[in-house]
């Protein structure tokens, strides 16, 4: 668990930590926060191929990230409720799909986070990544990030690109994982 300063935070450092030697292949859906695509658009420099799935309307169904999942995806990205018209994504089949073609899931909890109950262990996402100044009515700039541990072959990753004087702490305590020190 970490705690930042806005969730984009998060999604930016989960995204610079992935390894796309593998599997380039990054799936999201065109109703994601606009945070969400400016940051895996910004990696490819390093490889990632970002795929959006088309919406059908006021919602983008299952089968369309069915179609777009698949063995060279490193990680889907999903909001859990678009911040535009309320879409509810399908999060469950989501995880289920990306974790049998062996891919990472991320979900941005941001626009629900507060209305309703979400079981993130549960879910069996990846990474989590939410704030705090809608419905939790905190104030701004609070955001939390949650990484699952992982002890299998999915785990390939690198170190973030980004990081802060708090971090010094960490120096050498750890290795190929996100620690914070605040």
């Amino acid at each position: 668990m970490a705690i930042l300063p806005y969730a984009s935070a998060g999604i930016c450092s989960i995204a610079s930590a992935c390894d796309f030697s593998e599997r380039p292949k990054v799936v999201l859906g065109e109703f994601e926060f606009p945070t969400m695509g400016h940051a895996w658009l910004a990696q490819q420099g390093r490889g990632p191929q970002v795929e959006f799935v088309r919406a059908g309307g006021e919602a983008i169904p299952f089968s369309s990230y069915e179609r777009s999942i698949d063995r060279h995806t490193r990680i889907t990205a999903v909001t859990h409720v678009c911040f535009n018209n309320g879409h509810w994504s399908p999060v469950r089949e989501i995880v289920n799909k990306a974790h049998g073609e062996g891919a990472w899931v991320l979900m941005d909890d941001y626009q629900d986070c507060g209305t309703r109950p979400a079981n993130v262990r549960s879910l069996e996402v990846d990474f989590y990544v939410t704030g705090s100044l809608k419905y939790l009515l905190g104030p701004p700039g609070l955001a939390v990030s949650r990484s699952k541990r992982r002890r299998d072959s999915r785990s390939a990753g690198r170190d973030p690109l980004q990081g802060g004087w708090r971090g010094l702490r960490a120096i050498g305590k750890a290795r190929n994982r996100v620690v914070a020190t605040l």
